[in-house]
């Protein structure tokens, strides 16, 4: 699977469809991000690798245009670009609610997990 070519083809589209750029350095940190997922996971994430597999698929399916969407309501009106640190803004802000993994402790993630971007 080549992240890279999956996220440059889905941000494409996304500024085809909303007039709103993604930073060749946002596209890279958000391919990065979910090759981190399946490379260089959290120890305490309760997912195998093949489940970890399965968010990433579904993330670059389904998952990633809403997630644009929803950085695209929060950036102000003026803007048409989501730079590096838009992005990693973003991240910061929601990312309790954009981790797919429980952690042991962890009350259950709404739904499975791994359905959420499917």
């Amino acid at each position: 699977m080549n992240v890279d070519a999956l996220v440059n083809a889905r941000c494409r589209q996304f500024e085809r469809e909303s007039g709103v750029h993604v930073s060749p350095s946002a596209r890279g940190l958000l391919a990065d991000l979910l090759k981190a997922v399946l490379d260089d996971p959290h120890p305490s994430w309760d997912a195998s690798p093949q489940e970890r597999r399965l968010f990433v698929i579904g993330f670059l399916t389904n998952g990633l245009d809403p997630f644009l969407a929803r950085m695209r309501a929060d950036l102000p009106q003026h803007r048409s670009e989501f730079t590096t640190y838009d992005l990693i803004h973003f991240v910061a802000e929601h990312l309790a609610s954009l981790c797919p993994f429980n952690k042991p402790g962890d009350q259950p993630v709404a739904g499975d997990a791994i359905q959420v971007y499917r």
